[in-house]
């Protein structure tokens, strides 16, 4: 087996723990010889040296010291959301919190392609919230909705689709962007390629075309 080989353990995610559960995790890293692990920018665990298949059953010991209510995350590569304002001197709204409403989305079917979701508590962007598929990004004026960026070889900045939202409609309108975005594109299209070719205005229109809801 090689020595510098990384796996990340399956099923594992956390932005952040107690120090209970740090020492319980310190304490199964252990019995399986870990030689050296970090926490990924998505809060996801990679350890150094283990085969997938013992990453495998790593997971199955670890998972439940970090339990999680059950969401509809699966529809989504990952949501990267920083504290926000009760965490950080900079933050002005919760992105935690927007986090967990995300997630509680539900559609017909899987997307076309990976989505990623940078979720920022303030103008600092340390979510990157402009070159993920979809960005909402905190402002003292409301949330601001980004869709179409991209990170990758064909980097590409996300088009600002609204600003100025309540959580219920920041939620509501990336909703809509993922039903448009899931009736239209092609198979393995991801957000950016496909504002590409599918057009920006023309999206907001459809995204745009209806009133928000009243809550």
């Amino acid at each position: 087996m090689p020595t510098r080989s990384f796996s990340t353990v399956p099923g594992f995610q956390t932005t952040s723990f107690t120090p209970q559960q740090l020492e319980q995790l310190l304490i199964v890293l252990k019995a399986y010889d870990v030689e050296e692990m970090k926490f990924t920018s998505t809060g996801r665990l990679s350890v150094l040296g283990l085969s997938k298949e013992t990453c495998t059953q790593l997971a199955a010991e670890l998972i439940p010291l970090f339990p999680k209510k059950k969401t509809h995350k699966e529809w989504f590569t990952y949501i990267q959301a920083c504290p926000g304002m009760d965490s950080c001197k900079f933050g002005v709204r919760d992105g935690e919190a927007l986090a967990a409403q995300i997630e509680k989305i539900e559609l017909s079917g899987p997307l076309r392609a990976k989505m990623k979701i940078g979720i920022a508590g303030c103008q600092m962007c340390c979510t990157e919230p402009y070159v993920r598929d979809l960005g909402i990004l905190a402002e003292r004026k409301g949330w601001k909705l980004i869709f179409g960026g991209n990170a990758g070889g064909r980097a590409r900045i996300g088009d600002v689709i609204a600003e100025g939202l309540t959580d219920d409609q920041v939620v509501e309108l990336i909703h809509r962007c993922l039903i448009v975005y899931q009736d239209n594109a092609g198979a393995k299209v991801r957000s950016a390629r496909f504002l590409e070719s599918f057009g920006v205005d023309r999206f907001k229109k459809a995204v745009l075309s209806e009133p928000f809801q009243k809550k």
